[in-house]
């Protein structure tokens, strides 16, 4: 499932847990958030450009090269778990 949405002003978003890990693009980099244990309040900055995609339980952290218990409760950069260059260049393709 993908989802796109265009932010007017800064704007808070809660993620709830559902077991699903999510990367998303928000105009400036690739995020990964992690099966969430409790409700999380992200805020996103004015004229954010969202795009992203949701993964099933299960199905991430073989994609990913790392099992989904390593990500629990966790929102952050991408590149921190995935390979730099590869973000990078998916971040540059997102910006075009």
């Amino acid at each position: 499932m993908a989802f796109v949405a265009g932010l007017a002003t800064p704007t808070a978003l809660d993620v709830v847990p559902d077991g699903c890990i999510d990367i998303y693009w928000t105009g400036g980099g690739l995020q990964i958030a992690g099966p969430n244990t409790e409700v999380v309040t992200l805020t996103m900055p004015s004229a954010a450009r969202l795009a992203g995609v949701r993964f099933h339980p299960g199905v991430a952290g073989r994609w990913l090269g790392l099992p989904a218990t390593e990500l629990v409760n966790r929102h952050q950069p991408l590149d921190e778990v995935w390979d730099r260059r590869i973000v990078d260049e998916l971040s540059d393709r997102l910006a075009h």
